[in-house]
């Protein structure tokens, strides 16, 4: 099986564990950082399944590879990334500092 990630990244010779993905080659969180707004999973050549806006839920390293657990964010979860994106936007533009 091979994870792709948004930007085309390709993740191959993953395998599944429960509802993880396994990978024998290391896997950082900076190697899916800002990558899975959409994820798909690939086999035989064929899309097996589909995530939307991916979130990283922990990378674990076992004796027998690199377990990923990836969720779908709620709608909630969306909605708020893109409202905390849209405020950092709009205070950036008017010079407004947001940490005090």
């Amino acid at each position: 099986m091979t994870l792709v990630l948004s930007d085309g990244t390709r993740i191959e010779g993953i395998t599944m564990n429960g509802n993880n993905y396994v990978s024998q080659e290391e896997v950082k969180e900076s190697d899916l950082a800002g990558k899975l707004s959409h994820v798909s999973v690939e086999e035989n050549g064929a899309v097996t399944q589909e995530l939307e806006n991916a979130a990283l839920v922990q990378i674990l390293h076992y004796n027998d590879g690199w377990y990923i657990a990836l969720r779908e964010m709620t709608e909630t979860e969306v909605m708020l990334a893109k409202l905390r994106a849209d405020t950092d936007y709009i205070a950036a533009m008017s010079d407004v500092d947001l940490e005090g």
